[in-house]
């Protein structure tokens, strides 16, 4: 919740939410007299926490009720008004994180917590008040004005940028937020030094984060192995950590020439449309093609539209061996310097156009190949599984990218990833986390337990009325049938990224 104002406030210059200038007043005008009605709304106590009062607008429970109203609308486009169980279930948890908070702030005067210094308060204003600032300015920006607007034009629209503040989130002034600062950080430091007294720090031990390597391995080892695409997918696309390694890899490193762009250009162009052409010549064969392409009883046939002249396999060779003279007499340089004995890696180094080569890991472990990946250019995935021995090249291949000679460097053994520094502090920080977590929980739950929590009706009303309609929800999603449930999209196929 650190922040949360300077997140809404640019989020919302951000998604575009400022209103167009053609209808900027009526919105104003609009969101201002919804404001208005709120604020006038009949204010009422929903629960006591040790005789302390709740009411519906303690600062927690309207701070994280305008933060998912914000939330999904900036990122969803969603009234969660519209929805009833969502609205419901927004109050209820709203509620229980005031809850939560009465009682994290009792804690720490018992605990005799010390908050923010006087020095920690005077940089938080100034950062407030600088995020005020900023988000007026943008405002301005964003609807016109300049350094040669005039002072009128500016001032009437600093009261426009006040005016569209205050009705979105009720904030009039750089002082609102200095306000609204100060309570988010006093909060983060009250939860931060209460948690330190009450929980402690957390060990973890070395067989703990073993155990856990292990665990990852398994689950791994589930997933990818016979399922190359999906590995690669959360390997190099999601950059996800990956734990194991399936069978058939093999590491390569590869000497890329680039020929001439317009030579390059001409090829792949010519290679596309050859390729288009033969995906819809066989769409052009299927039944519904047929049916589609029979016109109808006495309706005239409209006249063709002029196309281009097919390419022909011929012309998407021809384009290819350009390409491959050109570079001719350096390749054969580098097989003959390569035959005679001269490291493949001296080769990258003096011939090489490819940046990774240029990286000492990749230059050492090489490539991660498979006859099945999807993140490699087609050519250069073929060329590296079509060499036979460990320390062979391949014939010179036309990729994307250029010419490719691949160096078949090693095998990759399958199985475990080795346990590097780097996994063993990720892991240790996972299992840190979770275990504060649960502490937290336990913490709050002991606190929960003990104290003295009274619901007015009003308050009762919220926990009931979510409850009913997300067990309204639930019993119609039971009983939907499955065959009237929506199937899932098929997965769609991953796009090969930039690569050799």
């Amino acid at each position: 919740m650190k922040k949360l104002i300077a997140l809404i406030l640019a989020l919302a210059l951000a998604a575009g939410l400022v209103p167009a200038l053609a209808d900027e007043e009526a919105a104003v005008e609009t969101a201002a007299a919804e404001t208005e009605a709120a604020a006038v709304a009949e204010r009422k106590l929903l629960a006591t926490v040790n005789g302390e009062e709740i009411w519906n607008d303690n600062r927690s429970f309207a701070q994280l009720k305008n933060y998912y109203l914000n939330y999904f609308a900036q990122y969803y486009g969603l009234d969660v008004y519209e929805d009833a169980a969502l609205a419901a279930t927004l109050d209820s948890v709203a509620l229980d994180f005031a809850i939560s908070e009465a009682l994290f702030s009792q804690k720490g005067r018992e605990l005799n917590v010390t908050l923010l210094t006087d020095e920690e308060k005077t940089e938080i204003e100034t950062q407030a008040r600088a995020d005020w600032d900023g988000a007026i300015s943008s405002y301005l920006t964003q609807n016109g004005i300049t350094e040669e607007s005039t002072e009128e034009e500016r001032a009437d629209k600093e009261a426009e940028a006040v005016e569209y503040y205050k009705a979105q989130y009720g904030y009039t002034s750089a002082e609102d937020i200095v306000e609204e600062y100060l309570a988010s950080e006093e909060a983060a430091k009250l939860h931060e030094e209460v948690q330190k007294l009450e929980i402690g720090d957390v060990p973890v031990s070395e067989e703990e984060i073993i155990n856990l390597f292990n665990e990852m391995v398994d689950e791994d080892r589930d997933s990818y192995e016979g399922n190359i695409g999906e590995y690669e997918y959360n390997r190099y696309y999601q950059q996800t950590p990956i734990y194991y390694v399936p069978e058939g890899y093999r590491g390569v490193i590869h000497i890329l020439i680039k020929p001439e762009q317009s030579l390059l250009d001409t090829y792949s162009g010519l290679a596309a449309r050859l390729e288009e052409q033969d995906e819809q010549a066989l769409a052009d064969e299927t039944p519904e093609a047929e049916a589609a392409e029979t016109p109808a009883p006495d309706v005239e046939a409209a006249p063709a539209e002029p196309t281009e002249e097919p390419v022909t396999r011929e012309q998407v060779d021809a384009a290819r061996q350009a390409v491959m003279d050109s570079v001719k007499d350096k390749v054969e340089e580098i097989v003959r310097k390569f035959n005679e004995g001269t490291p493949f890696a001296d080769l990258i180094a003096e011939y090489g156009e490819d940046p990774g080569m240029k990286d000492a890991v990749n230059l050492s472990e090489g490539y991660l190949v498979h006859a099945e990946s999807i993140a490699w250019d087609l050519p250069f995935r073929d060329a590296a599984m079509s060499i036979e021995n460990v320390g062979g090249i391949s014939e010179p291949v036309l990729g994307a990218n250029g010419v490719h000679i691949v160096y078949y460097l090693r095998d990759v053994p399958a199985g475990a990833v080795d346990m590097t520094a780097e996994i063993r502090t990720r892991l240790e920080s996972q299992l840190k986390s979770d275990k504060e977590n649960a502490a937290y929980d336990e913490m709050v739950k002991r606190w929960r337990d003990a104290a003295d929590i009274q619901y007015t009706a009003d308050g009762q009303a919220i926990i009931d009325l979510a409850a009913e309609l997300n067990a309204e929800d639930e019993e119609y999603e039971e009983e939907v049938p499955a065959e009237d449930a929506e199937a899932p999209a098929e997965e769609a196929a991953v796009p090969a990224g930039e690569n050799p």
